[in-house]
């Protein structure tokens, strides 16, 4: 399995989108840098790495479908959505999202607002 294939996996496990559900903006993708604790080590922390790509919903109307490790979700303006999260560097990815979609002239009727999930 690939990384795109595990992060089409992993989006139909979570949010219920299949992969001929979105289309994938090529040239953007970020990989994010952190320390997470170690199951195999209690009490010690190791390097973790997630990838993500920026996609576009291809019918706006299609239904998310959460899995049981959620308690909710909702489309955000990049303001809203940079409020919401905790860290730097997911705010500084969502605004390189942005910025990508606006040089790219990426739009698509409710696509024009920036929504975040």
């Amino acid at each position: 399995e690939t990384e795109l294939e595990a992060a089409f996996r992993e989006m139909e496990e979570e949010a219920g989108f299949k992969q001929n559900d979105v289309t994938v903006m090529e040239g953007f993708v970020r990989d994010l840098n952190y320390e997470v604790r170690s199951r195999a080590v209690p009490g010690s922390v190791v390097p973790k790495v997630s990838r993500y790509w920026l996609a576009q919903l291809k019918n706006p109307d299609t239904p998310v479908v959460i899995s049981e490790e959620h308690q909710g979700f909702d489309w955000l303006s990049l303001d809203k959505a940079s409020a919401i999260v905790k860290y730097k560097d997911m705010q500084h990815l969502l605004n390189e999202a942005h910025t990508f979609i606006i040089q790219n002239g990426i739009t698509s009727g409710e696509f024009d607002d920036m929504t975040f999930c």
